[in-house]
């Protein structure tokens, strides 16, 4: 597997700092990771920065098309986007449903990384990972620590099965609060998780959950988060037929494969009690998605060897988003304070 050779567009530019010039670069690529042909983006304003893979929710939710929150930190890290096995642009029938498991989306990252080190010439990467990617990102670090400079947990994933607990319990009180009769009947209807109808009663909480401000926070966030489609179909690196396959992609990975059974299974606090490299958890005040009760207790919980909880008082489940500017500044607070090897030699 490798990178194809001529990219979109790789520019060099000049600029006053003790540097003469860099090389930014924009690369859309497609390659084969584990017998899977997967879509990469890669960009950044200058190649020797130190490359931050960005692992997206879901699973199954891909979100290359929703950068808009990454082109300030293009100025500090090399951003790759990668759409997962079976998501968005990387979504194909032909893909073994038997592969959609966690192990294999762990080979799959780790094998991304060593193609990103070799082209880069790093020895180790910035690793984020947003909801369903922060457990992948977990699980990484734990595997193979001397691959990571440090990692960010954006609505970390910390008990699937406590987590989803808190959200219901919290959806449901919101749905009392206020009398809510149709939030109320709905939810007594699909009962306490693990749900019986997977995804079809995860959705039904869910959509009360944001109707409460558990996943969104402000009215103006959620109505920006709601424009996906136009998002996506305005997305240069999207085109309808990529809309289609962002579609099919979320089905195929949610309805069909068992990886949100496979979720139940995971519990950081049994699994990783201890990490081996700096961990920063940027957690929404408001976030139960992944209730940000868990997150604090895993924070004082895990041992490493530095740590930040980055709380998002304005924020839920998606602090990239509800809170950009605060949000970028904190990732480039984090590269700023890294260590040499960030860069290339």
């Amino acid at each position: 597997m490798g990178f194809n050779e001529t990219p979109l567009r790789v520019s060099e530019s000049k600029n006053n700092t003790q540097r003469t010039s860099f090389e930014s670069i924009t690369e859309l690529l497609k390659f084969p990771i584990n017998g899977v042909d997967q879509w990469v983006l890669i960009r950044g304003n200058d190649i020797n920065n130190p490359i931050l893979l960005y692992l997206h929710g879901g699973p199954g939710a891909s979100e290359m098309f929703n950068r808009a929150f990454q082109s300030q930190l293009e100025e500090f890290y090399t951003v790759v986007n990668w759409d997962q096995r079976g998501a968005g642009k990387s979504y194909s029938r032909s893909i073994p449903l038997a592969t959609m498991n966690i192990e294999q989306f762990i080979s799959d990252t780790l094998e991304l990384i060593e193609v990103l080190r070799k082209r880069f010439k790093k020895d180790k990467i910035y690793l984020m990972g947003h909801s369903w990617g922060s457990l992948l990102g977990m699980l990484l670090i734990n595997l193979r620590p001397e691959l990571f400079t440090a990692y960010i947990g954006l609505g970390q994933v910390i008990c699937f099965k406590t987590g989803e607990e808190i959200s219901y319990h919290y959806t449901l009180e919101k749905a009392r609060l206020v009398n809510n009769k149709k939030a109320i009947n709905d939810l007594e209807k699909i009962g306490f998780p693990p749900y019986r109808n997977g995804v079809d009663y995860i959705s039904i909480q869910r959509k009360w959950l944001s109707k409460f401000g558990g996943s969104t926070h402000r009215k103006k966030s959620l109505k920006s988060m709601k424009s996906t489609a136009i998002r996506v179909l305005t997305s240069k690196e999207y085109s309808l037929y990529d809309y289609i396959k962002f579609i099919k992609g979320i089905y195929f990975t949610l309805k069909r494969s068992t990886l949100l059974t496979e979720l139940y299974q995971y519990d950081l606090f049994s699994l990783i009690p201890k990490v081996e490299i700096p961990v920063y958890f940027l957690a929404g005040r408001y976030d139960y998605c992944t209730p940000w009760e868990l997150v604090e207790q895993y924070f004082n919980y895990v041992s490493s060897p530095k740590k930040e909880l980055i709380w998002f008082e304005q924020s839920a489940h998606s602090p990239n988003i509800e809170e950009r500017d605060l949000f970028c500044n904190v990732l480039i607070n984090i590269v700023s304070n890294g260590t040499s090897n960030d860069r290339s030699e």
